[in-house]
């Protein structure tokens, strides 16, 4: 007897696709894809009905059979509900739970020379304004080695604007070398700067360092400037772009575009970015500043970018494509497809250090003094607490939604910041992120299983359920 026969058809959670007159079926609980035919639909229509009801209403579509190897095949992806797949769920989340920290976020000064629109950081203060000293940072690297397994570890050299504090960005980097000679670890480096004070100097230390570098540009001048400027209101597109340009042309920047309603057109943009050098170019938008029109805007134009997306995949321009970071992520995360309970690894994987020592989840949260989760002098004592915050299961708007695998609630500091709850999202982002990602998966369904190949480095992902 098959073994499903003696059960009722529980199913996870799914939605139906349709492109180019082909169905697929998409798990929500594991951002799993499958090509479908209207023998499974008819079977999905029997939903938490008994075997044999289910059976004979569908027996005229198929035979006993066919019936039974669909559903085993169903069970076999881990779609129809069971005790067992209900505990290799849990599994796999509580191994996303226990994830160890193996990077380091330095506020290695609180403070900037700009003053930009949109900036969650209160112009880079945090309403702590000062910089870090060498003990501090010091301590907190100690902290990372001691309290990570990990052989390799990150460190992100971050402000306000951290070229501020150059000399303790210089004598960090020389201590971790020093401690990788002791401990066996090994770490990189990662900067997000505003690009305004590089120097010869600076830029050589840094390409010397093999410091992986973000420079914060929005598109064309105008766009720049109208959001990204001095105390004084002047704009810093020329400076920045007269500074960045050796490192450009080597391919040794990324550009890190802040979207608002001075600027939509994100093919613009990136093709902007693009023929400036940038090795890579993500986009988001700054949700604080858009209006309820904004968001059918925007929504238009994230269409586009990702019909260029696609046409640049099918031209295999890798150059191009592959520098569209943000969509590249989203696709990675369809491809793969497997239980998700936490966004990025905020609270687990990494933390962020302020002046004083505090530890954060992340670089966002060092504004919000009721979200510290210890300090690296002492412990962290309120880590699980917040992976329970965040966790997506615990989100209310989630719990029927079908992208909630994808998307798993937002960005947490985003959410508090629009909501007040760092589990709740605007009901704008999240129309616009089932968007994006609705439309995303159809491009995924139109990819050759070359395209698929050479975008992920890995075999076509999407099985067959039923032959049509």
């Amino acid at each position: 007897m098959n073994e499903v026969s003696s059960e009722n058809l529980n199913f996870y959670p799914y939605k139906i696709f349709e492109d180019q007159g082909e169905l697929y079926l998409y798990t929500v609980n594991q951002s799993g894809l499958f090509k479908i035919d209207n023998k499974t639909i008819a079977i999905l229509n029997q939903d938490r009905k008994e075997y044999t009801e289910a059976f004979d209403n569908v027996s005229s579509l198929l035979d006993k059979q066919e019936f039974d190897e669909l559903l085993q095949k169903m069970k076999d992806v881990k779609f129809i509900e069971s005790p067992e797949n209900d505990n290799l769920i849990k599994t796999q989340l509580h191994k996303e739970i226990e994830k160890e920290i193996s990077s380091l976020t330095l506020m290695i000064v609180q403070e900037c020379n700009m003053k930009c629109s949109y900036c969650y950081g209160e112009g880079g203060e945090y309403y702590d304004k000062g910089k870090m000293s060498l003990e501090t940072a010091i301590q907190s690297i100690e902290y990372l080695i001691t309290n990570s397994k990990s052989e390799k570890l990150l460190i992100c050299l971050f402000g306000g604007e951290p070229l501020l504090n150059f000399d303790l960005f210089k004598a960090i980097i020389s201590y971790c070398r020093s401690r990788e000679e002791q401990t066996g670890k090994t770490f990189s480096f990662t900067t997000t700067t505003n690009g305004t004070l590089l120097t010869k100097e600076i830029e050589e230390y840094l390409v010397n360092n093999k410091v992986t570098v973000q420079i914060s540009v929005d598109g064309d001048q105008n766009t720049h400037n109208s959001n990204r400027y001095f105390d004084n209101k002047i704009g810093s597109y020329e400076i920045i772009i007269r500074r960045t340009k050796n490192m450009r042309q080597k391919g040794l920047l990324t550009a890190r575009a802040t979207i608002t309603n001075k600027q939509f057109d994100l093919v613009e943009t990136f093709n902007h970015l693009h023929e400036l050098g940038f090795r890579a170019i993500p986009m988001s938008p700054a949700f604080n500043l858009l209006s309820d029109d904004d968001y059918k805007t925007l929504t238009a134009e994230y269409y586009r970018l990702i019909d260029h997306f696609e046409h640049l995949i099918k031209e295999n321009d890798y150059v191009k494509y592959s520098k569209l970071s943000i969509l590249n992520g989203f696709m990675h995360r369809i491809n793969k497809g497997y239980v998700r309970s936490l966004p990025c690894g905020v609270g687990r994987s990494m933390y962020a250090i302020d002046i004083n020592g505090d530890i954060y989840p992340c670089h966002r949260f060092v504004s919000n003094k009721e979200y510290i989760l210890g300090n690296v002098y002492t412990s962290v004592s309120r880590r699980e607490a917040f992976l329970e915050e965040i966790n997506v299961d615990n989100h209310k708007k989630c719990g029927n939604c079908w992208a909630r695998n994808l998307c798993i609630g937002g960005c947490p500091n985003e959410n508090l910041m629009s909501t007040g709850s760092v589990g709740e999202m605007t009901e704008n982002i999240c129309e616009l992120t089932r968007n994006i990602y609705e439309k995303l998966i159809k491009v995924y369904l139109r990819l050759t299983n070359e395209e698929k190949e050479r975008l992920f480095n890995t075999k076509n992902n999407l099985t067959v359920v039923s032959k049509v």
